[in-house]
């Protein structure tokens, strides 16, 4: 490691090869300013390995350490390469390159890192050739074995126009890789804000965070536009052993995203902390909000509170639990769940997931395709206990809630101008129970209808 303070500033870098700014085993102060970096030109080696992967960074930074600062700086038209991941050839795995702004620790140390005022625009993309098979993300922060970042705020950055993620934040994949598929190593993001950017247009996902293994701790806040993206407007990804918090708050529009505004999934052996307040998530193609636990996974989504999420194409609210999954969470006082392409709120779950959610205070549940909410089991193990409080449902396409299967319902104190619908299957495993029964009609507006309820039995 060499130690060294680092200026690099109001430079003019015209189609370097390999990288524009490249700062390796650095341990010190580092500021890059105010420099103009354009078509820097990623090389594909004949044969590529770990040792000798592709290049293609507007500023690459590899194992560096201390404090950095990249601010202001104009960085687009660089060009890079798909990544390689083979469990059986672990010296033949590289990442991805083009990035405009790349980060890659692979061994012990820390960096606190501030990304700002930054213009990366159109990197990954050859303009020379539109069909070349090129890849690049705007930033890219790639952590493995030991590594940690100490503090990342990325703020105030335009990133459009690129041919991968807008931001990605990636943890243990060739860790994973290299230990056969069991260890996605123990790096570590401590304190990390993605806030105040504009992020539009990407090829793939807006914000993309994905971690194989270590903890993570990240706040998403105050984007002024998360849209337009190719897939996700957000995404965060948990695998084997990963530990990661995910507060995702007062973005003021996640919009026209090619797949969910919001999608959350954990899998394996994962944890995933998380609040979503305050956001307008609107006209994405599938739901505005995901929220998906496998394998063993545990989710807990402590608020989804004061959003407007509306006009999406599949579910305002989508939440669901397979495999031995279990999630919790709180869904109230939301201000519009409004005009989406199916349910306004669909919980459910499979196989042995379990789910415990409130849905209360939420006073627009209206004009959605389906129906206002929707919470069922399938006929395995799975099982939803479910508090219901207090909602106001209009004009939605079928029933204002519609509740069936392994699932015990406090249905309590809504309103809803299309009834709601208890379906009760003992022959397909279904075990139905609701909390005072009997005052069932008296306790909300609208009426409630049963379907092969023959026994419905209070909940314990």
């Amino acid at each position: 490691m060499n130690l060294a303070n680092v200026k690099l500033t109001n430079n003019q870098i015209t189609q370097a090869q390999n990288r524009g700014i490249i700062l390796e085993e650095v341990d010190g102060t580092v500021e890059i300013a105010n420099n103009k970096i354009t078509n820097t030109v990623g090389v594909l080696p004949a044969t590529p390995t770990t040792a000798n992967p592709p290049t293609g960074q507007g500023i690459g930074l590899f194992d560096v350490t201390g404090t950095v600062e990249i601010t202001d700086n104009q960085i687009t038209g660089t060009t890079g390469f798909r990544g390689n991941f083979d469990l059986t050839n672990p010296d033949n795995n590289y990442l991805a390159t083009g990035q405009g702004i790349a980060l890659i620790n692979t061994t012990a140390g820390e960096v606190n890192l501030t990304i700002s005022g930054n213009q990366l625009e159109n990197n990954g993309i050859d303009t020379t050739d539109p069909n070349a098979d090129t890849r690049g993300d705007g930033i890219g922060i790639f952590l493995e074995g030991e590594a940690i970042v100490n503090s990342l705020d990325i703020n105030n950055n335009t990133i459009s126009n690129n041919g991968g993620n807008g931001v990605i934040i990636e943890q243990g994949l060739l860790t994973l890789f290299s230990s056969g598929g069991t260890d996605g190593g123990n790096s570590q993001i401590n304190n990390a804000t993605i806030s105040d950017n504009t992020i539009e247009n990407n090829t793939q996902q807006g914000i993309f965070v994905r971690s194989f293994g270590g903890t993570g701790n990240l706040a998403i806040e105050n984007n002024p536009s998360i849209s337009d993206n190719g897939s996700n407007g957000i995404r965060i990804l948990a695998n084997g052993n990963a530990q990661m918090t995910a507060n995702i708050n007062n973005n003021t529009n996640i919009s026209n995203n090619n797949s969910f505004g919001i999608e959350i999934t954990a899998n394996e052996n994962t944890q995933i902390t998380t609040e979503i307040v305050n956001n307008s998530i609107s006209q994405n193609r599938f739901s505005g909000i995901g929220i998906f636990a496998n394998g063993d996974a545990q989710i807990t989504a402590e608020k989804i509170t004061n959003n407007s999420i509306s006009q999406n194409g599949a579910e305002g609210i989508e939440i669901s639990a397979g495999g031995n999954g279990q999630i919790t969470t709180q869904i109230t006082n939301n201000t519009d769940i409004s005009d989406n392409g199916s349910n306004g709120i669909s919980i459910f779950a499979g196989g042995d997931g379990q789910i415990a959610t409130e849905i209360s205070n939420n006073t627009n549940i209206s004009n959605n395709n389906e129906r206002g909410i929707n919470i069922f089991t399938n006929p395995d193990n799975g099982q939803i206990d479910a508090n219901v409080q207090s909602n106001v449902l209009t004009n939605n396409g079928f029933n204002g809630a519609a509740l069936g299967g392994r699932l015990c319902i406090n249905l309590n104190d809504n309103e809803s101008d299309t009834d709601y619908q208890l379906t009760n299957v003992p022959m397909f495993g279904g075990t139905l129970q609701v909390v005072d029964l009997m005052n069932i009609d008296n306790n909300n507006i609208g009426t409630v209808t049963t379907m092969d309820a023959i026994d419905v039995p209070s909940c314990p």
